[in-house]
């Protein structure tokens, strides 16, 4: 594991690139004297890589002229990589995308990279310059995505709070990494429905009351239900499964309802917690109340196949729309079981036979509701047959078609559905 600070300097008093020693005081109580807070942060933290932003002219005045790089070399010593990076102003976009590619990118004239995989990231922005801190911010973000970098705090030496001038300057260290990691569930969350990142930074920000023992009465006791609730609402979302995922979905807006008193304890979750509740409330239905109250099952489904629809997952989508179909006409044929296996099995034969024996093989307007149904099922056989064959036949649909598809026999179960 690398331990990496990333700091910064800029030109000093009245831009002469001159510092002057100073005290910091650090969460821990901890007091420091340095002429540069880079100096005192290092001491504080002994990385074993201190990489140093400066601008052209900072290097020039302050890094060369005034020789802060013989004191950062003094302090780092052999142990601790000191790696000075020059970067441009960050005037305009191109110079701002010149900074991520430098701190994405290797170290000038050696093959090591600057910020390696699996890195773990202090941050100070005390002297950063304007937009420099937002930069490699989402720079970090971008890293932890593709190398897996923890950012693990962010450093800020507030000189403008100091009591007086022989105070000690107060040093702020923002826990950053989980900050990130929320801001990356809900990406995918709201991109995909799947939250089962979230589910985790739940569990953890429980177990983080307990495992520093606060007190019993102010710990959040729910937040592992609703937790493990996303987590079984993923798995049957990713395995397509209309009864179950319902079922779930039902039990995860009970549970949001019980963690409500927990929330001021996770507010990361608070602001999202009426979408996650938006989200699966269309198709939440009780296992019991599926099997019971067919109509009910049959809107419950349909309203799956929608969030499939809308999510990109394609594939559910079409095998479920046949599945809908099926049970369509069962209860079309005055028969209330939807899930006896050989009246599904005589119904999918029939509509078969009578698709291919009876039926062109496109769609036709028609009044006829039955002919409608047998239509669109032909049509989603077709789709559902080229995605499982992955394409390997004579003559495959392409991906936007079957995604053009997909949407159109969407919208006419929806249809089919006025009429039952």
């Amino acid at each position: 594991m690398t331990n990496i600070v990333i700091t910064s300097i800029g030109l000093g008093r009245q831009q002469s690139g001159e510092y002057v020693y100073s005290r910091y005081r650090f969460p821990d109580g901890k007091k420091l004297r340095s002429k540069y807070f880079p100096g005192a942060l290092f001491r504080d933290i002994k990385p074993d890589c201190l990489i140093v932003l400066l601008t052209q002219k900072a290097r020039e005045i302050t890094w060369e002229k005034n020789d802060m790089r013989g004191y950062m070399k003094r302090l780092c010593g052999t142990k601790t990589k000191l790696v000075p990076l020059t970067i441009p102003d960050g005037s305009n976009e191109g110079e701002l995308w010149g900074i991520f590619s430098l701190l994405a990118g290797p170290i000038p004239h050696e093959d090591e990279l600057i910020i390696p995989a699996k890195a773990h990231i202090m941050l100070d922005i005390t002297h950063a310059l304007r937009s420099l801190p937002i930069v490699v911010l989402n720079t970090l973000a971008y890293l932890a995505r593709t190398r897996e970098v923890t950012l693990d705090a962010i450093y800020y030496a507030a000189f403008e709070t100091k009591a007086n001038e022989s105070a000690p300057a107060p040093v702020y260290a923002l826990q950053a990494t989980l900050l990130l990691e929320w801001a990356s569930a809900v990406v995918e969350f709201l991109h995909s429905g799947d939250s089962t990142r979230l589910a985790q930074l739940l569990e953890d920000r429980q177990n983080e009351f307990y495992r520093d023992s606060i007190a019993a009465t102010t710990r959040p006791r729910n937040l592992k239900s609703v937790a493990k609730a996303l987590r079984r609402l993923s798995l049957t979302l990713d395995l397509a499964r209309p009864v179950e995922s319902a079922d779930a979905a039902a039990h995860l807006l009970n549970e949001l309802e019980q963690v409500q008193p927990d929330l001021r304890h996770a507010p990361q979750f608070t602001v999202l917690y009426d979408q996650v509740r938006a989200e699966f409330a269309d198709f939440a239905l009780e296992a019991k109340v599926a099997r019971a109250d067919t109509q009910a099952f049959m809107r419950s489904h349909l309203a799956f196949i929608a969030w499939c629809q809308r999510r990109n997952r394609l594939l559910s989508a079409a095998i479920n729309a046949q599945e809908w179909l099926i049970s369509w006409l069962i209860l079309r044929d005055g028969m209330t079981d939807l899930f006896n296996r050989e009246a599904r099995e005589a119904k999918s034969r029939d509509l078969g036979v009578a698709t291919l024996g009876a039926l062109p093989r496109s769609p036709v307007p028609s009044e006829d509701w039955e002919r409608r149904v047998r239509e669109t099922w032909w049509n989603f056989s077709e789709v559902r047959n080229d995605i499982a064959h992955v394409g390997l036949r004579e003559q495959p649909k392409s991906a936007e078609i079957l995604r053009q598809s997909i949407d159109q026999l969407v919208q006419a179960l929806r249809e089919v559905a006025t009429q039952s």
